[in-house]
């Protein structure tokens, strides 16, 4: 089974929504299969303009979709200050998960069994410097892997091509080192 991510802006509407279709591999038969079991309805799985009217206001920040393609792990700003707050949402059950919100969060990174979430967090200067991963289902606190000390770098996560690793990144406006992670 294939699934398409995609959004777009509604026609009246201000911001995006995020959907997802879910097919089969083509073929005549696939394509009768498809429509009869509506296997390519469009799947809403985050429309800002809802929380915009909930809140007045909303930026989304990084959008990662887990590997099992059973969460959704997204950094909202409610404010306009630019202070990003993480939530991870159920796409089986359509609900966010409670107690995982964690404040300054810039990136994001999935596990490539989807059983951990790795994301980056700001200090009082709106600086990416830290590296946590969250356990999904555990009540643990949540495991701090990385900090960077020096002040003229930021640190960022990426997923390399084939899912397998994540990657701690520290940058400056000189310099940059990489490391495996995951």
């Amino acid at each position: 089974m294939f699934r398409s991510y995609y959004q777009y802006i509604p026609e009246g509407k201000e911001y995006p929504v995020l959907c997802r279709r879910l097919s089969r591999p083509d073929g005549f038969a696939t394509a009768i299969l498809n429509y009869m079991w509506s296997f390519h309805k469009e799947e809403i799985l985050l429309d800002w303009n809802k929380i915009a009217e909930q809140y007045g206001y909303v930026h989304i920040g990084t959008c990662r979709i887990s590997p099992d393609h059973k969460f959704l792990a997204y950094t909202l700003d409610i404010s306009g200050n630019e202070s990003f707050a993480l939530q991870v949402k159920d796409l089986e059950s359509g609900h966010i998960i409670p107690g995982l919100e964690v404040e300054g969060v810039v990136s994001l990174a999935w596990a490539g069994d989807s059983s951990f979430l790795l994301y980056t967090v700001c200090d009082e200067t709106q600086r990416p410097y830290k590296v946590f991963s969250m356990e999904l289902g555990s009540t643990l606190v949540d495991n701090l892997l990385f900090t960077e000390k020096d002040m003229s770098c930021c640190v960022d996560i990426t997923s390399t091509k084939d899912g397998k690793f994540i990657t701690i990144n520290s940058n400056s406006r000189t310099s940059s080192e990489e490391g495996l992670c995951c």
